[in-house]
């Protein structure tokens, strides 16, 4: 049998039978198999990956293209006489054969990580089972992701290559960080050693790596050696990030140098390692392929919740209940339940998908992915109506045992004093839902919501298979198991009253324990004391924390919130307007973390997400609060309203005063480039609400004025100062239905602006800036343009350009555009209604 296998974990590297392949006849060929074999969880139509390797060509070049490489690749693998074959080839998909005689050193390492993910214990560091597979996680990381393999005419492979690059390069961190942990608890210093040193050569300015190591060489006698690692890691943080070392660092380097330093007991050597713990989840596994995880967060840590666990695995497991509702306020942890006991479960039913509605999606993405997951991806022709839909997805919940998870329904409910209701547009969710719960099948739909759904109500009464669980605060020993994980803890009684005051909520004891350390020393007395306000409600919380963060760590959260998804550092910083100096951002988002404001969201298998990102609570509040800045701002005609949030900010070496420094002016309602699904979210959740209060409290007509005359003291400053303000009113006055032809955008910066599909005759965009801009179509270099002597009003000959041609000039009525082609061709077309007239072949 041929055996063929994968090796992407440092070089590229592919053997046919223990037989190296060289043979490939480029890197397009190497690069589709990568991309493949790492996405084997779904298959892939054509069309998305041609673009993936050829994102500049035509679509029917691209298409060609992908024809010849997946030929080559073929013959390059053996896959003719494979049995199974290796890749699934239809019309219009292509897959890698998931039971294929394969072996995937990628999805060996995520498997280790995932079972050791799953495996109930009190501590990582303590788990025997988990440990054994982290060490086998750890032997397949030879190095980064396709190591020195680039693409350098695909940009579209290039950040799937980077995304996964830093992904599993985040997890073997992680890794190797857990194993120096246990070896170090066991007093293995030549084994703790090797592990730490194996962080510091992949990252060499990570401070938790050099502690490690400090504390290793200091308690095996080697003292001054130690000190020189502190040294090392300023010297490192100094050179690479212009930072200092944290203040754990220092004071682990005081403790050594006063001979202070001693073995620890086992309760502080898990103070030691929860502290130093990074906060990076791991990266979900290489979903198996009945299993969609979808946006399902990734839980290598969890406090208590016994009493609850146990109760969704009887109603799941054994009583197989058909509806379960997990309901809570914000920040108290019913997602990381959710996904705690759902991974643990998954192998009870056949099919799990997991879909957050967050962005509020419409049931019809949802039921259009859930189908094509559950028909494994063989659904030909996707039924047209909602009830056929409908339909169709019980047929599946019939036949087959599946569990379905919706994460955040609260965000598809109208705010204000209908509890339970439905948004315009979603109640399709509550058929959904009461369909579930009256439906006899196998399978079962589990809810999280911050709101009761009224479909519920009933429901209960009535069917003994639908179920609700509230969940109520940690108990007081998770609680301060959470506490003390976050480096903080004192007297049972202060402890017992922080965790009354802030009703053990997990996501505001995570956020005050920092607090309390940075701006109490330590002291839970001091802050109980000053902070009388009794907690009911996370956004109390936030509110103090927000209130507490530098100018520049709100402008990282803002963005946080509009982006709807992880960003990477490099995107994220590309968004802010001002000059700051790195150092200042990256310590902005180092202290973010330090808050728990900020998570590190790890790619999954339908390649979204990687990089920094919010929690679903954090970025509901950002977002409302950008929503009312932005408002008020409008509604009191005061551009500088809300100044004083980014008061110390510098604006590209304009002077602040010179600057508009407003929400308006600081922040995108909508980003032209985003993925389209994000765009149609940042337009779903952001642009609809601001346009919606403002012509509630103004008018439609008072608002387009405030517009236009805000757009008017842009370009009567001349100065063309960089912002989204301009965009932002250019996509408000189209979301308003607008008619912007003939409108005058001259001199400012219209960043963001939408413009694909919308009609732009005569609007003026001299000498503006137009980055992040999307028009209908993208073009190349024009050869020429050509306008009607008799008539400047004319189409531009641009208009007709097709691939590799040039425009000539009109004829002398100005009724016919000439337009030759590179490949000898000249087409004349009619001007008016841009029309084809005749080809004529042959000319040179």
């Amino acid at each position: 049998m041929t055996h063929l296998s994968l090796t992407f974990l440092g070089p590229f590297q592919v053997t046919l039978t223990q037989t190296p392949v060289t043979a490939f006849e480029s890197d397009k060929v190497r690069a589709l198999l990568a991309y493949l074999a790492v996405e084997m969880n779904q298959a892939h139509h054509r069309s998305v990956l041609a673009d993936l390797l050829w994102p500049d060509q035509t679509e029917q070049r691209a298409r060609t293209n992908l024809r010849h490489v997946l030929l080559k690749l073929r013959q390059a693998i053996g896959d003719q006489t494979a049995d199974p074959p290796f890749l699934l080839i239809s019309r219009t998909t292509v897959q890698f054969n998931p039971v294929s005689d394969h072996h995937l050193d990628v999805a060996a390492f995520c498997e280790h990580l995932a079972t050791s993910t799953v495996h109930a214990h009190h501590q990582l560091e303590t788990c025997q089972t988990c440990m054994d597979q982290l060490r086998q996680a750890a032997a397949s990381y030879r190095g980064d992701f396709l190591d020195g393999f680039y693409m350098a005419d695909s940009s579209v492979f290039e950040e799937w290559v980077l995304l996964n690059r830093e992904q599993f390069h985040r997890q073997a961190l992680d890794t190797f960080f857990h194993l120096a942990a246990y070896h170090e608890r066991r007093n293995e210093v030549e084994e703790a050693g090797r592990y730490a040193q194996r962080q510091i050569e992949l990252e060499p300015w990570r401070e938790e790596a050099h502690r490690q190591l400090m504390r290793l060489l200091a308690l095996s006698g080697q003292r001054s050696t130690a000190l020189a690692q502190f040294e090392t890691c300023r010297r490192i943080l100094a050179n690479e990030l212009g930072v200092e070392p944290a203040a754990e660092t220092v004071a682990l380097y005081e403790q050594i140098k006063a001979g202070a330093l001693k073995q620890p007991d086992e309760a502080e050597a898990e103070r030691i390692t929860l502290g130093d713990s990074p906060a990076i989840p791991r990266r979900a596994p290489v979903a198996r392929r009945n299993q969609d995880w979808g946006e399902a967060p990734d839980i290598s840590i969890f406090y208590g919740r016994q009493v609850e666990q146990a109760q969704l695995e009887q109603w799941l497991v054994t009583d197989r209940c058909r509806l379960i509702v997990l309901l809570g306020m914000g920040g108290m942890g019913k997602t990381a339940l959710t996904a705690k006991m759902t991974k643990a479960l998954a192998g009870q039913f056949e099919f799990v998908f997991w879909r957050s509605l967050v962005n509020a999606p419409p049931l019809d993405e949802v039921l259009r992915a859930c189908l094509q997951f559950l028909s494994t991806f063989q659904l030909a022709v996707m039924p047209e109506t909602l009830a056929e839909r409908l339909a169709l997805l019980f047929d599946y919940l019939r036949r087959h045992r599946c569990l379905l998870v919706l994460d955040n329904v609260e965000s598809i409910m109208q705010a204000g004093d209908r509890a339970g209701a439905y948004r315009p547009g979603y109640e399709p969710y509550g058929q959904l839902i009461q369909r579930m719960g009256e439906t006899d099948h196998q399978s079962c739909l589990l809810l999280t919501s911050r709101e009761k759904p009224k479909e519920l109500a009933r429901l209960e009464v009535d069917t003994a298979a639908v179920r609700s669980l509230q969940l109520a605060g940690l108990e007081a020993r998770a609680g301060r198991e959470l506490l003390l994980a976050g480096g903080l803890s004192g007297p049972t009684g202060l402890i017992a009253a922080l965790l009354d005051r802030h009703s053990g909520n997990p996501l505001a004891l995570k956020l005050i324990s920092r607090t309390i350390q940075e701006l109490f020393n330590d002291d839970i007395a001091a802050f109980l004391d000053e902070e009388t306000a009794i907690f009911d409600d996370i956004r109390d919380v936030l509110d103090q924390q927000f209130g507490r963060l530098s100018p520049m760590e709100r402008e990282i959260i803002i963005w946080l919130a509009i982006e709807r998804e992880a960003v990477p550092v490099q995107a994220l910083a590309t968004n802010l307007i001002h000059s700051g100096s790195r150092r200042a951002f990256l310590e902005a988002l180092r202290s973010l973390q330090r808050r728990s404001l900020l998570d590190v969201a790890q790619r999954e298998g339908d390649g979204h997400g990687g990089g920094f990102t919010l929690q679903n609570v954090v970025n509901e509040y950002i977002t409302d609060c950008l929503i009312d800045a932005v408002c008020r701002e409008i509604e009191a005609e005061e551009p500088g309203i809300s100044a004083p949030l980014l008061s110390d900010v510098n604006f590209q070496g304009v002077a602040v005063e010179e600057a508009d420094n407003s929400f308006f002016n600081h922040y995108a309602l909508l980003k032209a480039q985003a993925k389209e699904y994000i765009r149609d979210c940042q337009s779903r959740l952001i642009l609809q609400p601001v346009a919606e209060r403002l012509v509630r409290h103004l008018g439609q007509a008072e608002l387009v004025q405030r517009l236009q005359q805000r757009l008017r003291q842009l370009q009567a400053g001349g100065l063309r100062l960089p912002g989204y303000a301009a965009g932002n009113i250019l996509n408000l006055l189209l979301y308003l239905g607008v008619d912007v032809r003939g409108a005058d955008f001259s001199g400012v910066a219209v960043w963001q602006a939408y413009l694909r599909g919308v009609a732009l005759p005569g609007i003026n965009f001299s000498q503006a800036d137009l980055t992040g801009t999307v028009f209908t179509d993208t073009f190349g270099p024009v050869g020429a343009v050509a306008y009607s002597p008799q008539n400047p009003d004319r189409r531009p000959a641009s208009r007709f350009r097709t691939e590799r041609e040039a425009a000539g000039p009109l004829d002398p009525v100005g009724q016919l555009l000439a337009v030759g082609s590179s490949s000898g061709e000249i087409r004349l077309w009619h001007v008016a209604g841009a029309q084809p007239y005749a080809i004529l072949k042959g000319h040179t």
